[in-house]
């Protein structure tokens, strides 16, 4: 992982009022491609997946549910679809709507169970420190990630996100159904 597509996508979540401690893209993300390369970068860095989950449980009536269906099924190579799909099944776990659960339709398994963070695959203890603690959510895509306790307070609030990201007032109004995908 190119350290610089991290701070990226760090970069374009602080915009989105995750408060990673650093600066700010300049411009609004592209939400459904910022899911697509989470997922990508997430074995990488576990807080990363984890405020991600953290956004997608308060803001996932912002993403627009077919285009991101869409994409993964399209864009996102297929060893990182298990990431998208443990991803969005922790997001309902932490109270997502059901809803999102659509673009994880399309995605696939891992081939075999392993532990989702490369930090994790280094060494054999490590690895079954990670087996021991998967969720039930990460086994339904063949990883071993564990759940952890979203972290709300590492985010600002709808109003502040809004006024930073004024373009997504439509994406709210439309609670990212359908409509919300054509418009995008």
């Amino acid at each position: 992982m190119a350290k610089n597509e991290l701070d990226n996508a760090i970069a374009q979540w602080a915009r989105l009022g995750v408060l990673f401690g650093n600066r700010s893209s300049r411009h609004a993300p592209d939400l459904e491609h910022l899911l697509l390369n989470t997922a990508r970068l997430a074995s990488g860095s576990a807080r990363l997946f984890y405020l991600a989950i953290t956004w997608l449980s308060q803001y996932s009536n912002f993403v627009a549910r077919h285009r991101l269906k869409h994409l993964a099924e399209t864009d996102l190579a297929i060893k990182h679809q298990p990431t998208l799909g443990t991803l969005l099944a922790l997001a309902v776990k932490h109270g997502t709507s059901k809803e999102l659960l659509i673009a994880a339709e399309v995605c696939q398994k891992a081939d075999t169970k392993r532990p989702l963070f490369e930090v994790q695959q280094r060494s054999k203890t490590l690895t079954n420190i990670a087996r021991q603690q998967a969720s039930s959510e990460g086994l339904q895509w063949n990883l071993w990630v564990p759940d952890q306790p979203i972290k709300l307070d590492a985010l600002r609030p709808a109003s502040w996100v809004i006024k930073h990201n004024p373009q997504y007032l439509s994406r709210i109004i439309r609670k990212g159904d359908l409509r919300c995908s054509i418009l995008q």
